[in-house]
């Protein structure tokens, strides 16, 4: 059976990715550029490129899309743990397919690879668990790959 505070969490938490989905370079002009609060269980050691959001090569832009898309439609009552552990063994194989077609360089691909290095055992203790606290940890990630990169 689902809990209901975390129905609540994860409703919450898709409203507030859907609100932020929409922010154009344009939209950030005098806004402050401070790392957003990462959550305690994601520990990500990220900065900007100066000011700017790291520019990612088309690959690895639509990976990511892709990787997003798989949570929409998520719903309270489909977030049983075979759903999300099949989400994210699509999620895992999305991974696979960003490492091989992978041809970055420089800072923007050392930083990614920081990013990575959490994003990845999210996704794998996702998958194990099925649980809907873990798709949420993954959904963060998620949201903040979008802050510092692009």
């Amino acid at each position: 059976m689902i809990n209901p505070v975390r129905c609540i969490a994860l409703i919450t938490l898709l409203l507030s990715l859907a609100a932020c989905g929409g922010h154009e370079k344009a939209d950030h002009a005098g806004h402050d550029h401070a790392a957003p609060p990462v959550d305690q269980t994601t520990p990500l050691s990220l900065t900007l490129d100066g000011e700017n959001k790291w520019q990612m090569d088309d690959h690895t832009r639509s990976t990511f899309n892709i990787m997003t898309e798989r949570f929409d439609g998520l719903s309270p009552t489909k977030a049983d743990a075979s759903y999300l552990s099949g989400i994210a063994a699509a999620l895992e194989s999305d991974i696979e397919s960003l490492i091989a077609g992978c041809t970055m360089t420089g800072a923007a691909h050392d930083e990614l690879h920081k990013y990575l290095a959490v994003y990845i055992p999210k996704v794998e203790q996702m998958k194990t668990t099925g649980e809907l606290m873990d798709a949420m940890e993954v959904l963060n990630l998620l949201n903040e790959y979008r802050y510092f990169f692009e």
